[in-house]
């Protein structure tokens, strides 16, 4: 998907320097909490990080009418 023509327009559509700050950071969070054994930090820095990604690609409305991302 990521090297598809559809992949390329949604980036372009969404990409911005402060957006690229924020992933940038939070998968330094992710980096953090893996390197400290911290299953539960990394657990909840990645559903952050994925939640974050589905708000600005689908406004947390996915397209194929699939559940947001919950992770219970």
């Amino acid at each position: 998907m990521r090297n598809q023509r559809p992949w390329f327009e949604m980036k372009k559509r969404t990409f911005s320097e402060e957006r690229r700050a924020t992933y940038c950071s939070e998968h330094q969070v992710v980096l953090d909490a893996l390197l400290a054994r911290d299953s539960e930090g990394a657990s909840n820095a990645m559903l952050t990080l994925l939640r974050t990604v589905e708000a600005i690609f689908w406004g947390g409305n996915r397209p194929d009418g699939g559940p947001r991302v919950d992770i219970a």
